[in-house]
């Protein structure tokens, strides 16, 4: 019996003894007690709202919230996780003040029942060792929203940010110990909290809402960008940089330059990092201020860490991927036009022992740039500049790439035949000298020609293969005769061979009939000797230019009726043949006049090419009586030439007078013939009766 009650209290120590221990170890590492199974509770498919799913949890349950707008106050009082999925909004508060709680996913509206005055939202946390992150405060309706930090220590925020600009800030006082990252605040003020980290946060002045640190000593603030310089009061002083290489802090009204890198900013070249310190007050320092904001980038888990890229750019960055198939790093960057841009890359070693065996090389639109590097223990940074405006940046692993240059005839390259290493993206020139008398025709890379370029420039993107083509300089003289005549040599194109005996050719312009040779262009040079002499010095174009100066030729017209006097009101008709050998006639009238050629009538004539392909017709109205009517044909060809016939300038004439006027001026003419003469017998006979 005396043996089972010892047995009994053997055992009863020993669990009184393992419970001491993992009491003593939850205070000493700061495990936080949970359940041994822990459940799930989900909003709105166990409970309508938020704050009754809280309440019937039990210690480390998980709390989902399904997307969705929830009109209530949130009191997150036990130490549970309040998860949400998508965009789960809550209204005017969101408080927690259980330790070891995690709060994720939720944005904090204000009053929705008075949008334009009234509260905003506010996130109140005043416990320790919780875990907030992905809170957005605020609606943007422009009212005051607030995050509120009391009595808290060992806590960790990410991602919080203010929606409203005006008014809105963080408030901290009486913590320590926390840390706030990835957050951005309109307005800072940080009262009587120590040793607290404060990591890639956005942090502006706006408003009411000042930046300012007061009692509050061994914070630490670096990669941070701050859009004003704080209020550093009495009695404050903090670490404003995270050493060299890392740097500081991004400051807006920075004015220093970047000309030298290096601990002491003694080294010739730049690094992204400000030359001289930037001066907080009292007592504040960053010694290593960034010169330009600071961006991160999330890039997955990596030796069991979630890991982050990290760019300092006066460029703004797009599109960033990280490749782990391809192993490439890659993003867009724009700035404005003729300026410089830099980027400074901060990589985990990890990643880069695990993408590329520590060698790497950076390019800028497929090409290879210069890069500056320093390491410490985590990190690599490489520093590199390029001129705007747009280019896409890459780093892969270097490797060498092979050149091919082939053997060339009738010329040489400079290098010469061989074959060349070369880096990936490096961009190589190679230029050529063809041998006397002889031109490079084109280059042959991977095959293909890619023009005559000379020098050549070869990006090294993988292996190639180059080889210069040369040709013998053949110069070709074309000749081109325009209407109305031709050369001797013929119109053509004739090739001459640089250094044959032939360095002169002698061209003459042939006219057609009707045509007159006008001038030459010669490589659009008017010239007008004829023949012309041509210098083969080069490719010439030489072009004949004739003219249409020729007027026609008309003969002498024929009229109907043939006599030069007409009857009263008949039609006379006018016949010619006029021809032209150049550009041909255009048209050809008929004149005349009744007045001597103080006044003219004009009639075109009609072409008679059924009779005869020179032949024309006018007509000529009848007119009365007494008339003179005189006339002359002027004929024009295409090229504006006119020629007139007129009779040698008297033009040609006809009288209208009527045809049987001559019968009664003839009897009278024999009535008074045989008058006269009976008169005349009968005065004989009378005196040769006497």
């Amino acid at each position: 019996m005396r043996t089972k009650k010892l047995s009994i209290l053997r055992k009863l120590s020993g669990i009184i003894i393992l419970v001491l221990v993992a009491y003593v170890l939850a205070f000493t590492f700061n495990i936080m007690p949970v359940k041994s199974e822990s459940g799930t509770i989900i909003v709105p498919d166990d409970f309508s709202s938020i704050q009754q799913a809280i309440n019937a949890a039990n210690l480390g349950d998980t709390v989902i919230v399904k997307q969705g707008i929830y009109d209530e106050k949130i009191f997150v009082n036990k130490s549970i996780r309040l998860i949400g999925q998508g965009n789960c909004t809550v209204y005017l508060l969101l408080d927690v003040s259980a330790n070891y709680a995690k709060v994720a996913n939720f944005i904090i509206g204000g009053d929705r029942y008075n949008p334009f005055a009234g509260c905003g939202g506010i996130l109140r946390v005043n416990a320790s060792r919780v875990w907030i992150e992905n809170i957005t405060i605020g609606d943007g309706n422009g009212r005051f929203n607030s995050f509120e930090v009391s009595s808290a220590s060992y806590c960790n925020f990410t991602n919080i940010r203010n929606a409203d600009r005006f008014p809105a800030g963080a408030f901290i006082e009486n913590s320590d110990n926390n840390v706030f990252q990835q957050n951005e605040f309109y307005g800072l003020i940080v009262e009587n909290s120590d040793n607290n980290r404060f990591i890639n946060n956005v942090i502006s002045y706006v408003g009411l809402n000042p930046i300012r640190l007061n009692s509050s000593s061994n914070n630490v603030f670096y990669h941070n960008n701050f859009y004003c310089v704080p209020e550093i009061l009495e009695g404050s002083i903090n670490q404003w940089d995270n050493e060299y290489p890392s740097g500081g802090n991004f400051w807006k009204y920075y004015s220093g330059g970047d000309l030298y890198s290096g601990p002491f900013q003694n080294v010739t070249g730049s690094d992204g990092i400000g030359d001289a310190p930037q001066i907080i007050g009292s007592g504040n320092v960053d010694r290593y201020p960034l010169m330009a904001p600071f961006n991160s980038f999330e890039v997955g888990v990596w030796d069991g860490e979630n890991r982050n890229i990290e760019i300092i750019s006066n460029s703004t960055i797009s599109d960033f991927k990280l490749n782990t198939i391809e192993k490439t790093l890659s993003f867009n960057v724009i700035g404005e036009n003729g300026t410089v841009g830099f980027c400074r890359i901060t990589i985990p070693a990890v990643i880069m022992e695990n993408m590329w065996m520590n060698n790497y090389t950076v390019l800028v639109d497929g090409k290879r740039v210069e890069t500056r590097e320093w390491k410490d223990i985590k990190d690599i940074y490489i520093f590199f500049a390029y001129n705007y405006s747009q280019h896409k940046i890459t780093i892969l692993q270097t490797y060498t790439t092979t050149l091919q240059i082939e053997t060339s005839i009738k010329g040489i390259t400079d290098p010469s035949p061989g074959l060349y290493f070369h880096f990936v993206g490096e961009l190589v020139s190679v230029s050529a000298t063809p041998d006397l008398n002889y031109r490079l025709a084109y280059w042959v890379l991977d095959g293909i020609n890619v023009g005559s370029q000379n020098p050549i420039e070869i990006l090294m993107d993988s292996n190639h293969t180059l080889q210069a083509v040369f040709t013998q300089i053949i110069y070709e003289l074309s000749i081109i005769a325009t209407a109305g005549g031709t050369t001797n040599p013929l119109p053509g194109t004739y090739t001459y061979v640089k250094g044959a005996q032939v360095n002169a050719v002698t061209v003459t312009a042939i006219p057609s009939i009707g045509f007159s040779f006008n001038y030459w262009l010669l490589d659009d040079v008017k010239r007008t000797e004829n023949p012309i002499t041509v210098i083969i010095d080069s490719d010439h174009t030489l072009e004949a230019y004739f003219v249409d100066d020729i007027p026609p030729d008309i003969s002498e017209p024929i009229k109907q009726p043939l006599s030069d006097e007409v009857e009263p009101y008949q039609e006379v008709h006018v016949w010619v043949n006029v021809t032209d050998y150049g550009t041909g006639i255009k048209y050809v009238t008929l004149w005349h006049s009744l007045d001597n050629g103080i006044t003219w009538t004009i009639a075109n004539m009609k072409a008679c090419r059924e009779i005869h392909e020179t032949l024309w017709e006018g007509t000529i109205p009848g007119y009365k009586n007494g008339t003179w009517v005189i006339y002359k044909i002027i004929a024009f060809d295409n090229a504006g030439n006119q020629a007139t016939k007129d009779g040698n300038g008297c033009c040609y004439q006809y009288h209208v007078i009527p045809e049987h006027l001559l019968t009664p001026i003839l009897l009278t003419l024999m009535m008074t013939i045989t008058l006269s003469s009976a008169v005349l017998k009968r005065t004989c006979l009378k005196y040769r009766i006497l």
